[in-house]
């Protein structure tokens, strides 16, 4: 019998745990067709759905540029870090400078006419040599009209893949310029990949209509059965059978989400005391409180970030006005005590304004319409990652990015600050 460590069966980390991998309906070759389609990829859904495992298993190390984008607000900077990654530099600037030191010999009562040395009478013999030191600033070149094609051949000599990772956190109107900067992109022969959270198909295509079918997506969600898939694989590599009250309770838990669901997974068979391979046979794990000591830990681990969600993004931008930031209270507000099955359907833009005025009838639609526009920014400033609830200001919809956020509102015991001011 092989012995296999529960790290590589079940759980969230870096490398993904390889026993539970579920090639779902042929997403990897489909994945891999893709990449070589000449078209640009989009991969979205809501977090840890497993978009960073996907493109990982189908490229390589060393084969790919991997940017951030949530602290690159502009087309500029993620171009910059493309070129960064490749070590492209360019001389902005130079600057001359002169030193002293060798042997040169100077008359007396001539003036020794050296740079940014003063001039004056030289008194005897004066030996002095005279080092002309030339310096050049380098700096990436950056994103402009002109540059957009040096970036495109720069990128097309390294022959690696450009992964534009948490794209939903750049701001709109770059949004808008980078998706008139695809359709350049591909006329010039690069074609990019695009990984974001959101829930809608053809979001770039919304801001640019020229990138109809210049775009192949991909989008990933879970049903039960194949999260139910993920489950049976591990039961066999950790040879352990989980009772079905158990499994029930972690797929109905994880609300469609695989990370979730590995998580729960995983703790649950660290309170059976389960870390590799069981070598006893026929072991059911039924033990319904070791799952709900499960429970708590996960819940344990994420009341930070959701505290922040709750209280910090309640408190605004630096500049926010005392109104502004209560708006931004009542967009978690609503959204917080929506039931479930609106909030994985996702609230309009409509439906969140008259939640709120259901609060404060004093609320003007406008100031709503204003703060949600801001909601996915909010989040970056406040270091809240991944972002929990997003807003799509194209289909004007306010959706669940993390669905973790239902979990921990069931068994997390969490207290909301409009609950201390009630």
């Amino acid at each position: 019998m092989e012995i296999v460590e529960l790290k590589h069966v079940f759980g969230v980390r870096t490398p993904t745990p390889n026993r539970t991998y579920v090639d779902r309906a042929g997403l990897d070759a489909r994945f891999r067709y893709f990449l070589d389609s000449g078209r640009h990829l989009v991969v979205y859904g809501a977090s840890k759905q497993g978009k960073t495992s996907l493109w990982k298993r189908s490229i390589s190390e060393g084969n790919f540029i991997h940017v951030q984008c949530s602290r690159r607000p502009e087309t500029q900077q993620l171009y910059e870090e493309v070129l960064g990654q490749l070590g492209i530099t360019i001389s902005t600037s130079t600057d001359v400078t002169w030193t002293t030191g060798g042997k040169v010999g100077a008359e007396a009562g001539g003036k020794a006419g050296i740079p940014f040395v003063s001039q004056g009478e030289a008194k005897g013999t004066t030996e002095v040599s005279i080092e002309r030191v030339s310096q050049s600033a380098q700096k990436t070149i950056g994103k402009s009209a002109e540059h957009l094609t040096f970036v495109a051949e720069q990128i097309k000599k390294s022959a690696k893949k450009v992964i534009l990772e948490d794209f939903h956190y750049i701001p709109e109107a770059t949004k808008v310029q980078l998706a008139i900067d695809l359709k350049a992109l591909l006329e010039l022969g690069v074609a990019l990949i695009l990984i974001g959270a959101w829930k809608e198909q053809n979001v770039l295509i919304q801001y640019n209509g020229d990138l109809a079918g210049r775009i192949d997506e991909i989008n990933l969600n879970w049903d039960d059965q194949e999260l139910n898939e993920v489950l049976t694989l591990g039961e066999k590599a950790l040879n352990i059978t989980l009772g079905q009250e158990i499994r029930q309770a972690i797929v109905s838990d994880a609300s469609g989400n695989v990370g979730l669901l590995q998580r729960m997974a995983e703790k649950f068979c660290i309170e059976a005391q389960i870390f590799s391979t069981s070598t006893e046979d026929n072991l059911v794990l039924e033990d319904m409180s070791l799952l709900q000591t499960a429970r708590k830990a996960i819940c344990q681990e994420e009341a930070v970030r959701y505290r922040k969600l709750g209280w910090s993004v309640t408190e605004g931008f630096a500049n926010s006005n005392p109104e502004t930031k209560r708006i931004y209270m009542y967009i978690i507000q609503a959204c917080v005590n929506a039931p479930d099955s609106v909030l994985l359907a996702g609230i309009s833009e409509q439906e969140v304004i008259e939640r709120i005025q259901s609060i404060d009838p004093s609320v003007r639609s406008a100031t709503v319409k204003s703060a949600l526009r801001s909601v996915d920014k909010l989040q970056s400033v406040k270091e809240i990652y991944p972002v929990i609830v997003s807003f799509d200001p194209v289909n004007r919809v306010l959706h669940l990015a993390d669905r973790e956020l239902l979990y921990y509102r069931k068994y997390g015991g969490p207290q909301w600050p409009w609950e201390d001011a009630e």
